[in-house]
């Protein structure tokens, strides 16, 4: 599979923040149970991770580079600020400087790049985390 389908970026990242939350924990966008008429419970704590290329420099004409780069968003959510950051500082025990294997090719050490606080988000609230990565 080629490291430019995020398919197996996002099962490889999924399975990183699993193991540092819990699998009951982490949700793709639209998916989390009592949330968009989902059936289920809405969970107190949890985590959605976002996967996307990244833009490169720009090369020749006739180049071709066989690694691209990635960028990582995850939105932690809790009932409370202090939630949100116990979720960011598993979030970073799970990427901050972690190699990850994607379709046979090992990761460079994931970066932070970037966060937001936590901050009120329809009743509960929401902190984020942005880190980047080449393959």
């Amino acid at each position: 599979m080629s490291t430019r389908d995020s398919r197996p970026h996002v099962v490889a990242i999924k399975a990183a923040l699993e193991v540092a939350l819990g699998a009951d924990r982490v949700y793709d966008y639209g998916k989390v149970p009592g949330a968009d008429n989902n059936p289920g419970t809405l969970p107190h704590i949890y985590v959605l991770p976002a996967v996307e290329r990244r833009t490169g420099a720009l090369r020749r004409a006739g180049a071709y580079a066989k690694s691209s780069g990635w960028r990582v968003s995850v939105r932690a959510v809790g009932r409370t600020p202090d939630e949100c950051r116990w979720a960011l500082s598993r979030i970073s025990l799970a990427l901050d400087e972690a190699r990850l294997t994607i379709g046979g090719d090992l990761t460079t050490p994931i970066q932070y790049e970037s966060g937001q606080a936590p901050e009120p988000d329809d009743g509960k609230f929401s902190a984020l985390e942005i880190y980047t990565y080449v393959v």
